[in-house]
């Protein structure tokens, strides 16, 4: 009960020059609407909010490729997204740390021609978070191929690859929901509070401890944490390779091998 997380009181931290600045500093948002919302006629300190909220959105930007279909486009520029080219490989939309890639229509075909592939492998290369929306319920893309004369294991097939290769897709009808869904994602990665508790191991051995460094790199995973340390054995090893030998590990890219050795050196 000691360890409880102390309220948010906005008219405390207006009454008190110390806690606003310190609110202004830290800059989350949500408690800054709040504080604007209840400065009432304090010009100046209305002004800071102002301020502060403005570098928030330019410091969190939201994108969304000017190719998404402009139905897409109006709900993300309503709720704040703003529109520009994305090169191939980024994702459809993105923020600073996540990438999402959207499929409807042309999902099936994309995993055919093996573009789904090449553009999740490249999200994963350019982001720390990347995530596959569908915006069609899993009825509706059943139905889809049923009319095509498709099997639905086929579809069970695709989800299954693509879970596999660590993005289990959102299936979600709705654009306008979806839309909401990304932006939220991109808010919570961005705000980098810890939300889930991993206890650690009863008894940890070593090995446990060096998968858990290695998982903690950029973009790791835990099945690439085990390959890595397969490979290389120890943590002061994976440290001395170069590029080219953390290439030769499958599922690592260049700028990914590039990523780990800024950090492990």
């Amino acid at each position: 009960m000691g360890n409880r997380r102390r309220r948010f009181r906005a008219k405390e931290v207006l009454g008190d020059e110390t806690l606003f600045a310190r609110e202004i500093k830290k800059g989350r948002l949500g408690n800054l609407i709040t504080l604007l919302r209840n400065v009432g006629s304090d010009t100046e300190r209305e002004n800071d909010l102002l301020v502060a909220i403005g570098k928030w959105h330019l410091d969190n930007r939201l994108i969304v490729d000017h190719r998404e279909h402009w139905k897409m486009i109006e709900y993300a520029r309503d709720m704040g997204w703003e529109v520009e080219h994305l090169e191939t490989g980024s994702g459809d939309y993105r923020s600073e740390m996540v990438a999402f890639e959207r499929k409807e229509g042309d999902l099936s075909p994309s995993v055919y021609d093996r573009r789904l592939s090449k553009q999740l492998t490249a999200m994963r290369e350019s982001s720390e978070f990347s995530f596959l929306i569908i915006t069609r319920t899993w009825a509706e893309v059943k139905q889809d191929l049923a009319e095509r004369g498709v099997s639905d294991e086929v579809l069970i097939g695709i989800v299954a690859s693509c879970c596999a290769s660590g993005y289990p897709p959102l299936f979600i009808g709705s654009g306008y929901d979806s839309t909401r869904l990304m932006k939220r994602i991109a808010r919570k990665v961005g705000d980098d509070r810890h939300r889930l508790y991993v206890p650690r191991p009863t008894k940890p051995n070593p090995q446990e401890y060096k998968l858990a460094m290695i998982e903690a790199l950029p973009t790791i995973g835990r099945v690439m944490a085990k390959k890595l340390l397969k490979s290389f054995g120890s943590i002061s090893a994976l440290a001395n390779a170069d590029v080219e030998t953390l290439c030769s590990v499958d599922g690592i890219g260049k700028k990914t091998a590039e990523r780990i050795l800024e950090v492990l050196r």
